[in-house]
């Protein structure tokens, strides 16, 4: 799964897994195999505040942008997040969650 982000000044936490190519955010679950190759999603159709950008498949991977919550002096990473390539099932660390 390929995860961009979208920086937003926000006191809201944001938490994340993945398993296959299912999404859990903040403990919703959602689940993108039926995404076919080639297909777009639009974000509205998913249900998910937390997701700010169509919902792809492209190269076999789901292909999304997330909302990512920072306050105040948060670090350089979460204010300008990198994307991210998940390959492993469990939690997904946030960029600049790891300070």
């Amino acid at each position: 799964m390929r995860i961009s982000f979208l920086p937003i000044s926000s006191l809201r936490s944001l938490t994340i897994s993945v398993v296959g190519d299912v999404l859990t955010i903040n403990g919703d679950a959602f689940d993108f195999a039926p995404l076919q190759e080639g297909a777009a999603l639009p974000a509205g159709a998913v249900g998910s505040e937390w997701i700010a950008s169509e919902v792809t498949r492209d190269g076999g991977e789901v292909c999304l942008t997330l909302m990512l919550p920072y306050w105040g002096a948060a670090s350089e990473a979460a204010r300008f997040p990198v994307s991210i390539h998940v390959t492993e099932n469990g939690p997904v660390p946030l960029p600049g969650s790891e300070e």
